[in-house]
């Protein structure tokens, strides 16, 4: 021991941990020479400490050379971020680091190593736990557990660090006779952490519960003084380590318990799940006190976890603190308390949930038949392998960088031998072991099993089949959640497969009894729908009835953004209490807050799941009473939502009492949506003390950019001029809304003007906000700018083009001229201002006139799709708009637009628009097609003085213009003498607007009709005359396509178009009738007989119908193609710039770029069937360069899972009409290509 010791106080380093150190610190000496060896005399036996200095000197140079040692992370150990030399010293220091043993650490040498290291960084890379902990011991820290680490992504790595916990940071720390309050800090706190996955593992070295917990029981002093100076993320951390420990838990109970009622949501959030580690007389105790002796906030908040955890028997505790108490705010909390715990009462006295019993676990067993379908795919494989790797063979003789995976591939493949079929069934049938069978070949054993989906679609590959091949995955992990149970659930889902039956089947093969229950409350990436989706509501509720403590992490996550792959979803919990019959009453305080906190998450959610449960509005009214605004507010919206009209009286109280304008705003609308009359608080003289009232307050700082001088004059509906104030007001008072949809009070607001000033005002802060958010340089700084840079950007491409002519031959041919106007248009591009803060403005948009809605948003959204938040405000703030116009406009975005995002959030306006009216989406698109002012007889009558004119639709579907006497007239005349100077106005404003809204119908519907006819869409015969045949614009587009009649079964009728006298005919120019009871669709050659086809091209020829688009030319792909993709021009060549011309010409646009800015499809997305096509090609980066390329496969993926989820849609599952479209488009590409050439993968970059 004393040996020990005395090599400790000595730092005699053993030769090995020598030459790691002397290799770890070797780029020192390329700033000086044999600054490496001062250190290293330095650090072993306390050489010349003016070294630090010199080191210092170079800094932060020094510790870029040595890896960033200050860094928590080390991004380039491991990968391609550093060169080779710096990641050859971070693994010197790696491998040091790893030989410190806790018994015989070189206390001294390792200060004096944090000290250089500090000395090399200079503060440059730091990522400090406090701002108390020295600089030298954080970096010290930090390049042991973090910048030397050789792999972020293994655990494996950190034990060989088995020194590097507490306990050699607890003896650092007296050693250098510093506070333990520090090494308290370094452990929990998070100020300076990004939360990152690696930074999760880099504290599990620090956070071992052995050391750690030894050290908090001996330590209590210690923590309590750390506390005060812990960040939210750092007392969350310390709650859940006492939370993990029975003895610590035991100890720390009380400061748990305060972390659970902190005033941070944050703390408060992730320490409630940690009070079950405390003993329950303990816990009752410790929050009771809370109640009466907390601090305000404490008082407040316990009396919410006593309600949640503590239940019923709680509430006289609760009434005595109530009557104790004095704060106003305290009290709303504790009647709150009181009102949920009386809720879960009344649910209790109706609650009789008893689970069914549960079904038996059936064994089947496959046959031969399984075994001949297994033998099919493996030979397939086998048959792709050896193409595969002689193609490898082939590339390698050539290939710079050799490879030989397709190789190992084949040889794997045929290692498993013709007989392993036979194995692999009794394996699927429990008569072998799943681990030798597969071996370390089971990614190829499971993808002979899902291959094409055969054999999991045999009706006795049951539930042990399903599990088992489970286990041959991986032998570790849930079956939910793959592709191919997703697939096995939807074929057998409905047939009755209760959730207990897969835990038993699953729990059989080892995968553990609480698998099934995580498993069905994870999201996974990609999947269309787990089992809590698919199965009938009586075969999951029973299941999670027994296993409710992972339900209830969920709830106590909600706001909790972090991802982690072994926590429950919240949104799946609250979904799955929505199965169960009744709510049980253990959630239902937890569900009220959820449904009117502060917090919006899952509100909504929440407050569905809510409506079932008996007395629920008698709650939300007592939530009027609440002393949190937001509360008020929700409480409000949720009772209009409901139609509580027995909260009328409450909520005309409430109004009394509240001094809050979004609040009163809120309680207003509310009362209206209920059918209060309100008319007393709309008028002028009210309005204008409300706004004389509310303008005295603080304007919101955002709005300063505002200029309110340019408001318009309003009038009243009802006659009057409107005082400035009031729209002022309007303006300040939708802003501290912050929502772009005006609510009911300011849709009322509105309608007091008259129409023409509510469109004026909309435009102006219309036109205000994108100003403002568009605000950029002057032209005068663009030309300064290009000045600045053209010359020197000149220079660079053309000494580019001669160093790198491919990259730079683009560039270097520009002129100067062009050079400088790029550079003067970049500078004018830029954004200085913002609105975004102040979207709520976009409120007052909802009353605007649909095609100067349009018309202003349109540009913006082509000009500067990169604000994507703005223009989500923008469309939102439209859609409460009902003119047609913006309601077409939202459809046309619902259905194609470039950003994901916004093509999401249209839908879901598209959405809450059909709801708001009672229709479908489809129903909605049709019954808000806008006439552009033409009448029931295609006509729109203009009047100049006594004179009338004429609009209707020539035969290219644009606006003619005539007189009386029929006389075709290029533009409106002037008035005549003696007719006042105004008298055309209004009828030459009609004509431009109607020439402006048919450009846009006629867009908007062509598109429309075509997604339609690729969906399959289908028209009643009643709602197809109404809407579409009689509509004065639709009915001329109709015209010009073929329709088919079908009836209930599908069976064809009749195949027809409609003509300019309103007939139906046939090819053969019959007359049709349609049956009231039939269905109608548009025709496709995908969907008649070749000659039918055939006939109806003749048909429109001989009769010169100027057709939408073609639907009789493209049939369906040959019978051959089967599976997911289609290749048959796969390798076909062209070049990058040319396949781009030819994809967009086909309406695809391109795929977002992935690292490097790489990207390799081309996609287009058909909103009504849900299904996005994509085209692939070898690929290009950006900024493009026209490189030699290949066309390579179609695919369709599912739009349920987001853009990039690539949910691939099997060839079969497609509607035959956009399968036969897209292949069309697929071949029209490949026609702009020379053709196939076998040696693609040779000439293509990438």
């Amino acid at each position: 021991m004393f040996d020990k010791l005395l090599r400790a106080v000595r730092n005699a380093f053993s030769l090995d941990s020598r030459t790691y150190l002397r290799n770890g610190l070797d780029g020192l000496d390329k700033f000086e020479r044999g600054l490496t060896q001062r250190c290293l005399v330095f650090i072993e036996d306390g050489g010349d400490p003016a070294v630090l200095a010199d080191v210092a000197r170079h800094a932060p140079k020094a510790g870029e050379e040595l890896g960033s040692p200050g860094a928590a992370s080390n991004p380039g150990a491991w990968g391609s971020y550093h060169p080779q030399a710096i990641r050859d010293r971070l693994h010197a220091r790696s491998q040091f680091y790893a030989g410190i043993s806790l018994e015989e650490a070189p206390l001294e040498a390792l200060v004096r190593l944090g000290k250089v290291l500090e000395a090399a960084d200079r503060g440059n890379k730091i990522e400090r736990s406090a701002p108390s902990v020295p600089d030298w011991l954080q970096v010290l820290f930090n390049d042991a557990l973090g910048a030397s680490v050789l792999d972020q992504y293994s655990k494996q790595d950190f034990k060989k660090r088995s020194a590097w916990d507490i306990r050699l940071l607890q003896t650092i720390l007296a050693h250098e006779e510093l506070p333990l309050v520090l090494g308290v800090l370094m452990v929990f706190e998070r100020k300076s952490s990004g939360g990152t996955y690696f930074d999760q593992l880099k504290h599990d070295r620090m956070l071992q519960p052995g050391p750690l917990d030894d050290f908090m029981l001996a330590h209590r002093d210690d923590i309590d003084k750390a506390f005060p100076a812990m960040s939210a993320a750092g007392r969350a951390l310390l709650a859940k380590r006492i939370g993990s420990s029975k003895a610590v838990a035991t100890q720390y109970a009380g400061m748990l318990v305060r972390l659970a009622v902190n005033g941070s949501s944050t703390v408060r959030r992730d320490s409630a799940p940690y009070l079950a580690a405390v003993e329950p007389e303990k816990l009752r105790a410790l929050l009771f006190g809370l109640l009466t002796t907390g601090d305000r906030d404490e008082r407040g908040y316990a009396a919410g976890l006593v309600a949640r955890l503590l239940g019923s028997d709680a509430v006289p505790h609760l009434e005595e603190a109530l009557a104790k108490e004095t704060s106003k705010p305290v009290q709303t909390d504790i009647r709150a308390a009181i009102a949920s715990l009386e809720a879960v009462s009344e649910a209790q006295a109706v609650e009789d949930l008893v689970a069914p019993p549960c079904p038996e676990l059936e064994e089947t067993r496959l046959g031969s038949n399984a075994v001949e379908i297994l033998q099919r795919n493996w030979e397939e494989m086998m048959a792709a392998a050896r193409k595969g790797a002689e193609e490898e063979r082939e590339r390698n003789k050539e290939a710079q960088y050799k490879t030989n995976y397709a190789e190992r591939r084949e040889r794997q493949l045929s290692s498993l031998g013709k007989g392993f079929a036979e194995k692999l069934v009794a394996v699927l049938n429990g008569d072998g072991d799943a681990a030798k069978v597969a071996g370390e070949q089971w990614h190829l054993t499971y993808e002979m099993i899902s291959r094409e989906g055969r054999l999991m679609a045999l009706p006795e590959f049951g539930v042990m089949q399903l599990v088992r091949t489970s286990r041959l995955r991986n032998n570790k992990v849930s079956v939910v959640g793959f592709p191919e149970f997703d697939a096995w659930l939807q074929r057998n889902g409905q047939g009755g497969v209760d959730l207990r039956v897969l835990e038993k089947a699953m729990t059989r093969v080892g995968l553990g009894s609480d698998e099934m229950a995580k498993a069905c409350l994870k999201k996974y990436w990609g999947s269309e729908g787990g089992p809590t989706d698919v199965l009938p509501p009586d075969f999951v509720w029973p299941f999670f009835l027994q296993h409710p403590e992972l339900i209830d992490r969920a709830l106590a996550r909600i706001g909790d953004n972090s991802w982690s792959p072994d926590q429950p979803d919240s949104g799946l919990a609250i979904d799955l209490l929505g199965k169960f019959p009744q709510v049980p009453a253990r959630w239902l305080p937890r569900l009220l807050e959820i449904a009117l906190g502060e917090g919006k998450s899952y509100r909504r959610e929440a407050q569905q799941v809510l409506l079932r449960t008996p007395g629920i509005a008698g709650r939300v009214i007592e939530a009027l009473g609440s002393g949190k605004q937001e509360t008020r507010i929700e409480a409000a919206r949720w009772l209009a939502e409901m139609g509580e009209a027995s909260a009328i009286p409450a909520l005309n109280k409430a109004l009394e009492k509240e001094s809050r304008e979004t609040a009163k705003a809120a309680l207003l609308a509310a009362l209206e949506r209920l059918g209060e009359d309100i008319s007393h608080y709309l008028s002028p003289e009210m309005l204008l003390k409300e706004a004389q009232k509310g303008l005295k307050g603080k304007a919101p700082a955002g709005l300063a950019w505002f200029n309110y001088a340019t408001l318009p004059q309003c009038a009243w509906r009802k006659g009057g001029t409107v005082d400035p104030a009031i729209v002022q007001w309007w303006v300040v008072l939708a802003c501290k809304l912050k929502e772009p949809a005006a609510n009911a009070l300011l849709q009322l607001y509105l309608q007091q003007l008259a129409p023409a000033s509510a469109a004026a005002l909309g435009g102006t802060v219309l036109r205000m906000f994108i100003a403002q958010d568009t605000r950029g340089p002057s032209l005068e700084e663009g030309i300064a700018f290009a000045n600045q840079v053209a010359a020197a950007r000149y220079k660079e491409y053309q000494d580019g083009a001669k160093r790198w002519p491919d990259y730079y031959a683009t560039l270097a041919a520009l002129s100067m001229e062009q050079v400088f106007e790029r550079a003067k248009q970049e500078k004018m591009g830029e954004y200085l201002g913002s609105a975004i803060g102040e979207k709520g403005a976009l409120a007052l948009t909802a009353a605007m006139q649909g095609q100067e809605f349009v018309s202003i948003v349109q540009p913006f959204m082509k000009n500067h799709y990169i604000r994507r938040s703005q223009i989500e405000a923008m469309i939102e703030g439209g859609s409460v708009n009902d003119d047609p116009q913006v309601i077409q406009f939202l459809l046309g975005i619902a259905r194609r637009y470039r950003t994901a995002s916004v093509q999401e959030k249209a839908r879901l306006l598209v959405l809450r628009v059909a709801e708001r009216n009672g229709w479908s989406e489809d129903q909605l698109s049709d019954r808000t097609v806008p006439t552009a002012g033409l009448d029931d007889g295609g006509t729109l009558e203009l009047t100049i003085g006594e004179r009338r004119f004429f609009v209707t639709l020539d035969e290219d579907l644009k606006p003619r213009l005539s007189n009386e006497e029929g006389k075709v007239l290029k533009a409106l005349p002037d008035p005549r003498q003696g007719e006042p100077e105004d008298a055309g106005k209004e009828a030459k404003s009609q004509f431009s607007s109607c020439k402006k809204e048919l450009k846009q119908i006629v867009a908007m519907q062509q598109a429309r009709l075509y997604d339609a006819m690729c969906a399959g869409r289908r028209w009643s015969v009643p709602e197809w005359r109404e809407f579409l045949h009689a509509h004065p614009v639709m009915g001329r587009l109709v015209q010009r396509l073929v329709w088919m009649e079908t009836d209930a079964d599908g069976k064809l009728l009749h195949v027809f178009r409609p003509t300019e006298d309103g007939s139906l005919i046939d090819a053969d120019d019959n007359e049709v009738e349609l049956d009231e009871g039939s269905q109608l669709q548009l025709a496709h050659s995908a969907l008649v007989d070749a000659a039918l086809a055939g006939q109806w091209q003749a048909h429109l020829k001989d009769y010169k119908v100027p057709v939408l688009f073609g639907q009789m030319a493209r049939p369906l792909p040959p019978d051959s193609l089967e599976g997911k993709a289609v290749e048959d021009r796969k390798g076909w060549m062209s070049d990058t710039f040319t396949l781009r011309g030819a994809f967009t010409k086909v309406g695809y646009q391109r795929s977002a770029a992935e690292d490097g800015g790489f990207f390799c499809s081309y996609f287009k997305e058909f909103g009504p069937a849900r299904i996005r096509t994509v085209m692939e090609f070898s690929g290009n980066t950006l900024p493009e360069e026209n490189v030699a390329a290949a066309l390579k496969r179609l695919t369709f993926e599912s739009m349920s899972g987001g853009r990039y989820a690539q949910n691939e849609v099997g060839l079969d599952k497609v509607p035959p009409v956009l399968l036969a479209e897209c292949y069309a488009d697929y071949h029209a590409v490949a026609k702009q290509c020379v053709g196939f050439d076998p040696d693609w993968e040779k000439k293509v970059p990438w």
